[in-house]
């Protein structure tokens, strides 16, 4: 028989244990947001400067803002990347793009903050209010119910 080790149990938190304290917001992990840290300027920024850009048969725009873009310099594939954003314009599309994150985990952190009154939630599945009929009706089904 082998004699395997032995490690002891490690619990699993609750879902009330993990949700109790603040919830941490997701920080992104990349130096540029002009590129993510790709090399290539992301399509949404690219469409703040070339409105009508079209990924899929347009060049492709390298970023000029971060050493990313080195990865690119390959004489077979030169051919195939916009040079023309300049490190002014990368940066201007860095700074936008970041203060748009910036604002959605401020909204994000608002949301999560918010206190829910489950008592104002309705759960009726009723596609409309009932009549003064079937109210009587429902009534008095409870009142025979509870008197069983």
């Amino acid at each position: 028989m082998v004699n395997f080790p032995q490690l002891p149990r490690l619990k699993r938190q609750s879902v009330k244990e993990r949700e109790s304290g603040d919830k941490q917001i997701w920080q992104p992990t990349c130096q540029c947001f002009c590129c993510h840290d790709f090399g290539y300027v992301q399509a949404s920024l690219v469409r703040l400067i070339v409105p009508d850009y079209d990924p899929d048969k347009d060049l492709i725009p390298i970023c000029q803002r971060c050493e990313a873009n080195e990865r690119w310099e390959h004489p077979d594939v030169i051919p195939s990347f916009d040079r023309r954003f300049t490190r002014e314009i990368c940066e201007q599309l860095h700074e936008y793009d970041r203060a748009n994150w910036r604002e959605w985990a401020r909204k994000k952190q608002e949301d999560n903050n918010k206190v829910i009154d489950f008592s104002t939630v309705v759960k009726s599945l009723r596609k409309r209010q009932r009549s003064q009929l079937e109210v009587e009706q429902a009534q008095r089904n409870h009142l025979e119910e509870r008197a069983k």
